[in-house]
């Protein structure tokens, strides 16, 4: 099963493999011979024909067959009727290439009644003469076929809604209007292959149940019919916003827009990567840096942030984090380094609480935590 987005709609398409299978396959083994008398009790024998077996489905196994015997009749100390018999075989096919064989037989008749026997004609040799069967039995694997059937997926948002389209934005639009027309309950996807998107004078405002993803990062689709799940990677590539320094709050989550996610991004420039209030927030896989305060500044509840890294080089501001008013915060696999201020900060009378953090790393900060009284 594979996700599929285009042309705004999402889809899964399912591709089933029928199983091959071993059979023993009908057809035709067509022999005709010639013999070359020689003298003295020899006789020399060739043999030229062909096969052919096929049926549906299977790979047809059709080529040709030759084969010689020298034979050489009363072998001496084995008696009348006996008979030595050398040859050569060889057939070829598609399938199984080519195949030969040696040949090697001695008849010795039995004579319980002690009383010579006859010499035997022409044609009684011919009657006694050994049955020639086919030499094997001719299989085949079936050849695999494969069916597809396409049904509506959806993505299920952090409010519990679902989609089965999508808004894609790129630097030919306008980004901050287009996601905040795209509205409640929406997956918008910013397409970084048009270039780096100039944001330095409107902030990304997220709206209530949007999730803004990345070109290139993933999302789990649901078949509408189906019920059965599949990663689908959304179109285009990851992409750049950028703003100015002093100016610009690159990405916002508004008190009262709860449900957000955003994933999947780079945010460079700007006084804050993302500011975030409301409840239910969801940040993930996403890089900041030269940013002239913080990665983030929280006042938010119960949000997950993961696979972060904030990085300011020569940055001004405080920190890496700013916790306001918040509660029930985690943080999980966040790398900052070279901050002027503390990797996380915790303002407003210390009213954060339920901060929780997992596999931090900091580097070149002035210090890893930092709880203050209101600035």
């Amino acid at each position: 099963m594979t996700g599929v987005a285009s042309g705004g709609n999402i889809q899964l398409v399912t591709t089933t493999t029928n199983a091959t299978y071993e059979r023993a396959l009908p057809g035709v083994d067509i022999e005709a011979g010639y013999k070359f008398d020689l003298p003295d009790n020899w006789e020399f024998w060739a043999h030229a024909g062909g096969f052919h077996f096929d049926a549906s489905d299977y790979d047809n196994v059709s080529g040709p067959r030759g084969r010689i015997e020298l034979s050489y009749d009363n072998v001496p100390y084995f008696g009348e009727g006996s008979r030595a018999t050398v040859g050569f075989e060889t057939q070829h096919d598609t399938v199984r290439g080519g195949q030969s064989w040696a040949i090697a037989r001695l008849r010795v008749p039995l004579n319980f009644s002690g009383k010579p026997q006859r010499a035997l004609t022409g044609l009684d040799k011919r009657m006694t003469t050994r049955i020639v069967r086919d030499i094997d039995i001719v299989s085949g694997n079936s050849t695999p076929t494969s069916t597809s059937s396409t049904e509506t997926a959806e993505v299920a948002l952090g409010s519990g809604a679902t989609v089965s389209t999508y808004t894609i934005l790129d630097a030919g639009d306008d980004v901050p209007a287009d996601v905040t027309a795209a509205g409640a309950n929406s997956l918008v996807v910013i397409d970084g292959s048009a270039g780096t998107i100039d944001n330095a004078a409107t902030t990304i405002n997220a709206t209530n149940g949007q999730t803004i993803a990345g070109g290139g990062s993933t999302v789990t689709v649901t078949g509408q019919t189906s019920g059965a799940s599949a990663t689908l990677t959304l179109p285009g590539t990851r992409p750049t916003i950028t703003g100015n320094v002093g100016t610009t709050t690159l990405m916002q989550v508004t008190a009262g827009r709860n449900n957000v996610t955003i994933q999947g991004i780079n945010l460079t420039g700007g006084d804050y990567g993302i500011a975030f209030g409301g409840d239910s927030i969801t940040i993930r896989d996403m890089t900041m840096e030269n940013l002239g305060d913080a990665g983030f500044y929280i006042v938010g509840d119960n949000a997950t942030i993961s696979d972060i890294t904030v990085d300011r080089p020569g940055g001004g501001g405080f920190a890496g984090v700013e916790i306001g008013a918040a509660n029930n915060v985690s943080f999980s696999n966040i790398r900052i380094t070279n901050t002027t201020g503390h990797a996380f900060g915790a303002f407003n009378d210390n009213t954060a609480n339920g901060i929780n953090f997992s596999n931090v790393v900091v580097d070149n900060v002035a210090g890893a935590i930092r709880i203050q009284d209101p600035m």
